[in-house]
């Protein structure tokens, strides 16, 4: 089975200003970058437990 591995990428909130779309957007970004780690440790963990299984 593959499991894409999800792009991990340095979000900075240097010279951002607080509440601006420029930072929501990073946020946005943050919270699915966030997401798609914890699908893929999921799917990981899924995969391990069927492997060890047989």
């Amino acid at each position: 089975m593959n499991i894409p591995i999800p792009e991990k990428k340095e979000i900075s909130m240097k010279n951002v200003e607080w509440g601006s779309d420029e930072f929501n957007e990073l946020i946005k970004q943050a919270k699915e970058q966030e997401q798609k780690q914890q699908e893929y440790d999921q799917a990981v963990e899924f995969v391990t437990r069927i492997m060890e299984g047989y």
